[in-house]
């Protein structure tokens, strides 16, 4: 009889099956695993986000938690957010993401060795504490300190650590999941790669106030008369307002005063507007200071006398920023935020430049000129593609792969082959 057929049956299994299949694992997959350490890792999701019904099924979660749901003992969520998660898209394969993922899960549990149980889920890994006492110790703190400067060093990771309200028993974990991921969303206003606390921030969650329409005016008047020091310290004040609210108002009011601002823009510099980048970035900021520099930017490449500047260097622009990208491809990290500083510009007026010049975003320039170079290398040279990944900026190879099988409909091996038949 297959080891495995009590757990198909199981409340525990019927999880098993619904989380894999959001993750895109086989179940064949899921079920060679069903009563290792990752049996362990599901019965705490399902624990953490309520999926119990019945008394049951809530005895069979804490049961391979070994949980003893009758003794008086503390319980804590720490969920621990890797933020700057979506940048590993732009270096590595899903294979590749998966490992790093897997790798930080691994030292999460020997960094918590008295955890009850781990679980990561995209870019959150959560984990559970059971102490008899009080949970929160020095202890614990060296221990997140040290798995962060670990992950930092790394990956070049930041994470960010929401700590829970306590729990007195296993059924009151779900609010502590809860509560731990509200903490970690105000690094809005905190900045990320810091323990934070929900008692600590309990008082702001949820709260609002009058959105500070005054001072947005005096921010478009500043704009409309290319007065840029009023406008800086206009911003300045705005933010000094809706940082002491919750971080949804932070992100509500920062989406609004871009919108107001692209307003001022006339019709035509609308469309050569990249609106929906800055719209992408705004949204992807962790960090207040991050929206505010952002804003910032835009603001002050709209003002009159910066679009005058703009209209007459704009070639000079593009050419220095094209020249740089040719080269600095190499580098896996070369992106917008570099071109801009190299060239002294924002980054919005490097899209703007770029894009007139070349009808292509700064992005897919970069990609196609390393795309034609690990051409170049494959039709005159017997590098592998491992290597020339490596020599066009590529840090993961099988990422090299899968691009370059997208944007030429070959695989390197396939290319290779044809130009030289």
């Amino acid at each position: 009889m297959n080891p495995h057929d009590d757990a198909k049956s199981s409340f525990l299994w019927r999880l098993y099956q619904s989380f894999h299949e959001r993750q895109n694992v086989s179940l064949e997959e899921t079920a060679a695993h069903a009563h290792s350490r990752t049996q362990k890792r599901l019965a705490l999701h399902g624990l953490l986000t309520r999926r119990w019904k019945t008394q049951e099924e809530y005895s069979e979660l804490c049961s391979v938690l070994e949980i003893e749901t009758g003794a008086p003992r503390h319980y804590v969520v720490l969920d621990v957010c890797m933020d700057g998660y979506e940048k590993l898209f732009q270096r590595y394969s899903m294979d590749g993401i998966q490992r790093i993922r897997d790798e930080l899960l691994e030292k999460c549990e020997q960094a918590f060795g008295g955890a009850v149980g781990v679980f990561v889920e995209d870019d959150r890994i959560s984990i559970l504490l059971s102490r008899e006492g009080f949970l929160l110790t020095d202890e614990l703190m060296e221990a997140l300190d040290a798995l962060r400067s670990w992950t930092q060093e790394q990956y070049s990771l930041n994470l960010t650590v929401g700590i829970g309200t306590h729990a007195m028993s296993p059924a009151e974990l779900p609010e502590s999941h809860r509560n731990a991921k509200i903490a970690t969303r105000y690094r809005m206003v905190f900045g990320s790669g810091q323990n934070i606390e929900y008692d600590n921030i309990r008082m702001r969650v949820g709260v609002s106030m009058p959105y500070p329409e005054g001072i947005e005016r005096d921010i478009l008047e500043a704009i409309r008369k290319g007065d840029a020091e009023r406008f800086e310290r206009k911003l300045n004040d705005f933010y000094e307002v809706v940082c002491s609210a919750s971080y949804q108002f932070i992100l509500i009011s920062s989406t609004t005063l871009l919108s107001s601002i692209y307003r001022q823009l006339d019709e035509n510099a609308q469309e050569s507007c990249d609106i929906i980048g800055f719209y992408t970035l705004l949204h992807n900021s962790t960090y207040w200071v991050e929206q505010m520099r952002l804003l910032r930017s835009f603001g002050l490449s709209i003002l009159p006398q910066e679009r005058e500047k703009l209209s007459s260097r704009s070639d000079e622009y593009a050419t220095a920023a094209i020249a740089y990208i040719e080269a600095n491809y190499p580098n896996p990290d070369l992106s917008l935020v570099s071109i801009a500083e190299h060239v002294g510009v924002s980054q919005n007026t490097i899209r703007l430049v770029v894009r007139e010049k070349l009808d292509m975003a700064p992005r897919d320039f970069i990609l196609r000129v390393r795309m034609e170079e690990a051409c170049r290398l494959l039709r005159e040279t017997d590098l592998t593609a491992r290597e020339i990944s490596e020599m066009v900026g590529y840090k993961e190879s099988r990422y090299f792969y899968n691009v370059f099988k997208r944007y030429t409909g070959l695989t390197a091996f396939e290319y290779r082959t044809q130009k030289r038949a």
